[in-house]
C-alpha cells in the first residue's frame, strides 16, 4: 500500500494541475488514515453557469434563492475511494479524472449570467433556438443551453420555455418588455465597444446618481470599454429600460481621441430619443468638438444653427463657480434667469443659483446630474418670466463618435 507521505504528494500535484488547468481546487486525502477519502472543494466550474440579479434586494426572498446557482461537487462525484486500492489505480484515477475535468468542461473561464427578472425580449433579436420543457424551466437550465456562444437568453418558468439570441443585451435594437413571468438572462463577458450601427458609444451619463458627470468625462485612466468589465451594470450601456443603472460609462476613445469624424449627442427620456446634435468631429480633441460652429444637423435645427452665434460659452466645461456649476453649455445671453433661454445643459451642482433664488420653474433637482433640453424643435427656457416652453429633463445623455476602424464589438472568449 502506498505510503500517506507518498499518497499527500500525489494529491498536491493534482491540485495544482487542476487549479491551472480548470480553476477548481481540489484536496485529496484530507486527515488521511490509511483509506484514502476524497473530496472536491470548487468555485463555479468552467462552463458550469454562475447566475445573478442586478438588483437582488429588489425581489423577495422566496425568489431571491433562484438568482445565485452555486455547482456542488458532490453532484458531480457522489463516490468515496475504495480502501486497499492499489497505487497504480489511484493514480489511473487521478489522471482519468484531470482529462474528465479538461474535456469535458474546458480551460475558459467560468460562463457568467446575470438576470434581469420580469422582463422579456420582443423584438429586435435573433433566435438561435428554443427549449420546451415537460417539467419547471429554470435559470440553470435556460443559461446551460445558451451555452459559450449566445448572447443573451430569455426564459419562463410559467411557460416552461427557454429560447436564446445571438445579440447581445445592450444591442440598441433588442426591444425588452415588461412581463412578470419572464426573465432575461445576459452574458456576464468580456466584449470591446457598445456600438449602435457604425456610431460608438464614448460616454453615457445617467441622471440623477450623485455623481458628476464633468468628473467622470474627465477622469483619464478609467475605461469601461475594450474590454467591458464583467461588473458592470448591463442596464448602464442601454438606451432604454435603464432605471436600475447607478454609474456612468466612460469609453477608452476619450483618452484616444483620433480621427473622430462625427460625434452624435443625445438626450433619453422615458426609453425613448427626445432630442439629438450632430457635430463635425474632423480635427477635434476630446472637448473642442462641442461648439456651436460644428453642428451639422439636429432636431432643433435650423433654429439652433442661425443661433449658434448667440450662445453664451458654448463648451463641455461650461461655466462653474461655488454658486452654479452648468456643463455641456449650450445656452443663450446671459440676461437674468427669469427671462434667459438654452437648448439644454446638465446642472452638475445643487443647488443652482436661480433655483435657490426662486427665478427658475424648475424647482425639484433632488439629485446631480441633471439633464435639462428643450423639448420643442427650438428655444425652451427655465425662468418664471420665459418667453419659451419650459426646459424638460432627460433621464440619460449618451454620446456617439462615427471614426475609421471603429467597429461593432465582439465576443471575447480568451
Amino acid at each position: 500500500m502506498m505510503a500517506p507521505s507518498r499518497w499527500r504528494t500525489l494529491c498536491h500535484l493534482l491540485n495544482i494541475l487542476l487549479r491551472f488547468s480548470t480553476g477548481w481546487s481540489a484536496d485529496f486525502f484530507q486527515g488521511y488514515t490509511g483509506q484514502p477519502d476524497i473530496t472536491v472543494s470548487a468555485e463555479p466550474f468552467p462552463s458550469i453557469p454562475y447566475l445573478e440579479t442586478e438588483n437582488p434586494s429588489e425581489f423577495s426572498p422566496m425568489i431571491r434563492p433562484l438568482l445565485t446557482v452555486r455547482l456542488k461537487p458532490e453532484d458531480l462525484f457522489p463516490f468515496r475511494a475504495r480502501p486497499r486500492t492499489s497505487a497504480i489505480r489511484w493514480v489511473t484515477l487521478c489522471l482519468l479524472l484531470n482529462t474528465l475535468i479538461r474535456h469535458s468542461f474546458g480551460s475558459q473561464r467560468a460562463l457568467k449570467f446575470t438576470l434581469s427578472l420580469g422582463q422579456r425580449i420582443t423584438s429586435g433579436a435573433t433566435e438561435v433556438k428554443q427549449m420546451l420543457q415537460s417539467g419547471t424551466m429554470t435559470s440553470m437550465k435556460c443559461a446551460a443551453f445558451c451555452g459559450a456562444d449566445c448572447g443573451m437568453f430569455h426564459f419562463s418558468a410559467e411557460h416552461s420555455v427557454c429560447a436564446v439570441f445571438t445579440e447581445r443585451y445592450f444591442d440598441a435594437d433588442v426591444i425588452l418588455t415588461r412581463d412578470a413571468n419572464w426573465t432575461v438572462g445576459y452574458r456576464k463577458q468580456y466584449y470591446s465597444v457598445v456600438t449602435r450601427g457604425e456610431w460608438t458609444l464614448v460616454f453615457r451619463g445617467q441622471s440623477g446618481i450623485g455623481t458628476k458627470i464633468y468628473d467622470t468625462w474627465i477622469a483619464t485612466g478609467v475605461h469601461h470599454d475594450s474590454p467591458i468589465p464583467t461588473d458592470f451594470p448591463g442596464a448602464c450601456l442601454r438606451m432604454d429600460h435603464y432605471t436600475s443603472c447607478n454609474r456612468h460609462f466612460r469609453s477608452h476613445i476619450l483618452d484616444n481621441w483620433a480621427n473622430i469624424k462625427e460625434v452624435y449627442m443625445s438626450w433619453i427620456k422615458n426609453n425613448a430619443e427626445v432630442a439629438y446634435i450632430v457635430f463635425d468631429g474632423t480635427g477635434t480633441d476630446r472637448d473642442s468638438w462641442f461648439f456651436g460652429s460644428r453642428i451639422l444637423k439636429s432636431s432643433w435645427a435650423p433654429p439652433i444653427i442661425s443661433d449658434s452665434w448667440q450662445l453664451h460659452k458654448t463648451s463641455i466645461y461650461g461655466i462653474c463657480h461655488p454658486d452654479l456649476c452648468r456643463r455641456f453649455y449650450l445656452h443663450g445671453p446671459h440676461t437674468t434667469c427669469a427671462t434667459e433661454w438654452s437648448y439644454s445643459y446638465v446642472l452638475d451642482m445643487h443647488p443652482d443659483l436661480c433655483i435657490s433664488r426662486g427665478r427658475w420653474d424648475v424647482n425639484s433637482v433632488d439629485n446631480i446630474p441633471t439633464f435639462l433640453y428643450s423639448p420643442t424643435n427650438g428655444r425652451s427656457a427655465a425662468g418664471i418670466h420665459r418667453d419659451y416652453p419650459l426646459l424638460e429633463k432627460a433621464d440619460v445623455l449618451a454620446i456617439w463618435v462615427l471614426a475609421p476602424g471603429h467597429k461593432k464589438g465582439e465576443a471575447n472568449n480568451t
